[in-house]
């Protein structure tokens, strides 16, 4: 097909305090043979914050999420905290948001693991991850970070 890259891959580099700013793997045909920079907008993601929910049984995490404009979006994320000799994990997906191109703000609820500890204020990491979709063509960024989950 003219006008079709496959297997592109997007590597922005390393973001604020060394984290992985983004990196994402296109191994779809992208249409026009446009990428997210050239359309004008490259997907990102960054983690701002997690605060307990309901005494440890889950926790909400905020993220600010950047993906091209009218496009559908999603964000997921994993969140692992060490609670003594046992692991709280929970896990988000934020679906079915319309793109901005601008920076927004997502909210998502991750529920501590059943099999798990709840989780606690304290120090734990969060991977995070935004999908964009234009049509059956989806980019992702990705980041980890370790914060702390506030009260």
């Amino acid at each position: 097909m003219p006008g079709v890259r496959v297997g592109q891959r997007v590597v922005n580099g390393v973001g604020v305090g060394g984290h992985l700013a983004r990196e994402g793997r296109r191994d779809q045909a992208v249409a026009g043979g446009k990428s997210p920079e050239q359309r004008g907008c490259a997907d990102a993601i960054s983690v701002n914050s997690a605060t307990l929910v309901a005494n440890g049984a889950a926790i909400r995490v905020v993220f600010t999420a950047t993906c091209g404009a009218g496009d559908g979006g999603s964000v997921s994320s994993t969140t692992t905290q060490a609670v003594g000799d046992r692991i709280a994990q929970g896990t988000t997906e934020a679906l079915g948001f319309t793109c901005t191109g601008q920076p927004q703000q997502v909210s998502a609820l991750a529920a501590a693991n059943v099999n798990g500890a709840p989780f606690r204020p304290g120090i734990a990491v969060v991977m995070a991850s935004v999908s964009d979709c234009p049509g059956a063509n989806c980019t992702e960024a990705s980041t980890d970070k370790v914060l702390s989950i506030r009260k």
